[in-house]
């Protein structure tokens, strides 16, 4: 398995380092850790009049991100003040409520539309990696309208997609650009290495680790959802091999669960599980 040492300038937590370290090497989902990575996209789209509509070229509108399931995750714009009703699937998906956006007005001509979305959701929490959409709807008619959907995958790498013009949308773009994360280097560690064992564990946990350099090292135990479980030992470790060994505790509940090896330059962890 291979580590990677985070050089890490400005302060950055924990956590993120885990989400950068998560998309950088392929074997750390295996111990769950899912990918965040940060970044923005933009979105382009241009709505062309059904022009056998009773209110048209007057007409309501949403556009909103959803995830793979289905589930609304942020919406991007409402202009639909007293009309929304009629944008059908948008409420299904919303319930009606679009309480991370202001609602603006029935739109009188059809336009060009930039939106911009920070892959936060509703709540301004950083989502996780993965497939999401970008719907457009509209109608110009007490009834449901046209829609638009752009599939893209948010993942470390960047996104550039141009759909081809429908009957009702045209110049559609959507950039993905990952964040690139300022004041961290990361760089293949060769003399780090890391060992637990037995694994399973019942009782006892050895844990070998080796570093080329003496580093303040912290060990702790994660759950599966990278909730902080326990710090088991906190101290300045030696250059070379260095061994701890460690007692779980009764109240523990067995299962499956993370150790989680951090200096001031390397992060590191390996899965392990917790056996009557």
């Amino acid at each position: 398995m291979k580590y990677f040492k985070l050089r890490i300038i400005s302060g950055k937590s924990l956590f993120k380092a885990f989400a950068i370290l998560a998309h950088l090497i392929s074997p750390l989902f295996a111990l769950g850790l899912q990918a965040q990575t940060d970044g923005s996209v933009s979105f382009r789209v241009e709505t062309i009049a059904k022009s056998s509509s009773q209110y048209s070229p007057k007409h309501v509108l949403a556009i909103w991100v959803e995830d793979e399931s289905g589930k609304l995750v942020k919406n991007l714009e409402l202009s639909a003040d007293k009309r929304k009703q009629y944008l059908y699937t948008w409420n299904s998906k919303s319930g009606g409520v679009s309480s991370d956006i202001s609602s603006g007005a029935t739109l009188t001509a059809h336009a060009t539309h930039q939106k911009n979305w920070d892959c936060r959701n509703k709540s301004g929490v950083l989502v996780d990696d993965g497939s999401y959409k970008i719907i457009t709807e509209f109608t110009s008619e007490h009834a449901q309208g046209p829609i638009s959907t752009v599939a893209f995958t948010k993942a470390s790498g960047g996104i550039t997609l141009n759909p081809a013009k429908t009957s009702y949308f045209s110049d559609i773009s959507l950039v993905y650009t990952p964040e690139t994360p300022n004041g961290i280097e990361a760089l293949v560690e060769n003399n780090f290495s890391l060992e637990i064992y037995p694994n399973p564990v019942k009782e006892n946990m050895n844990i070998v680790y080796t570093l080329e350099a003496p580093a303040n090292v912290n060990l702790s135990i994660y759950n599966m959802n990278m909730q902080l479980i326990s710090v088991i030992d906190k101290k300045v470790s030696v250059s070379g091999k260095n061994e701890f060994l460690w007692n779980p505790s009764p109240d523990l509940a067995k299962g499956s669960y993370i150790l989680v090896f951090q200096s001031e330059r390397i992060i590191a962890g390996r899965k392990f599980i917790l056996t009557e």
